[in-house]
């Protein structure tokens, strides 16, 4: 199990990094050219690239303040291709902002490209681009859904997914942009109904960091609620639908439990309308 207080001792010194993050970002943007393939990342650079980008994370509050114009990106669970091309078609994070929603790994068979080339990028360009926590970023999730599985395969070394768990429990978990645009992996929790808790960005920016995703409460609803389409019984449509504690709402919910200020609510979980 990762230690969530104590994690790689290996960062960037501010003359070291620049060359490493250049060179690795190089390596991995040219993925695009070769579709399917490895691109083999030594695992001293995951170490230094975990360790540094825990000190942005630390820098953003949990719940983080953005703006117009950015591009959302929601899953993408492995699929290094189609990352690539998210950024071949939008642009890349150097000219380009963007907000990435959560579940970078799991499922997917380049979990460990994918996730480096983003914290990469957020140590070159830490304006530039937001990573927010899904809740496939958690270790038991890992351990269960390929991501350990792919680390073993190719590194044959547990330290390697505990360097990623150490990111991981230190990443902000929702964003609003403009005042108006509520975005999360998941959506809103049904414990802003059922308890005192009036200033939504309070209660987010309160909760501590390292943190694993917990079985219950506000956090664990923000990164696994379900939006639903429909009516629901009254008088709020909530419905317990897995055991790790998530919810499905009714999508007329969340703006009553915001801000007068929030008018959307962005989720990965969310159909298309």
């Amino acid at each position: 199990m990762a230690n969530q207080s104590q994690g790689p001792s290996s960062t960037i010194s501010t003359e070291e990094s620049s060359t490493l993050l250049d060179s690795l970002i190089d390596q991995l943007v040219k993925g695009l050219e070769d579709p399917g393939n490895y691109v083999h990342v030594e695992r001293e650079h995951i170490e230094v690239v975990c360790s540094s980008v825990v000190n942005n994370f630390l820098a953003e509050p949990m719940i983080l303040d953005l703006h117009c114009p950015i591009t959302i990106v929601g899953d993408v669970h492995g699929q290094f291709f189609d990352l690539l091309r998210i950024f071949n078609r939008m642009g890349l994070p150097s000219e380009q902002q963007y907000l990435c929603l959560g579940d970078y790994v799991d499922r997917g068979p380049q979990s460990v490209e994918l996730t480096t080339l983003l914290f990469a990028y957020k140590l070159k360009y830490p304006q530039n681009i937001y990573l927010l926590r899904g809740n496939h970023e958690c270790e038991r999730m890992c351990k269960r859904f390929g991501f350990q599985r792919e680390i073993t395969q190719r590194y044959n070394d547990p330290k390697v997914l505990d360097n990623f768990i150490f990111a991981f429990n230190h990443m902000p978990i929702a964003a609003i942009i403009d005042q108006k645009i509520f975005c999360a992996h998941g959506g809103i929790s049904k414990d802003l109904l059922e308890t005192d808790v009036t200033d939504l960005r309070a209660a987010i920016d309160a909760i501590p960091r390292p943190i694993d995703v917990p079985c219950s409460g506000l956090m664990c609803d923000l990164l696994w609620s379900d939006p639903m389409p429909g009516n629901s019984p009254p008088p709020v449509g909530w419905e317990r639908t897995h055991p790790m504690g998530k919810f499905c709402y009714d999508k007329p919910v969340p703006f009553g439990i915001l801000s007068p200020s929030i008018a959307h609510l962005k989720s990965t979980l969310e159909p298309p309308v």
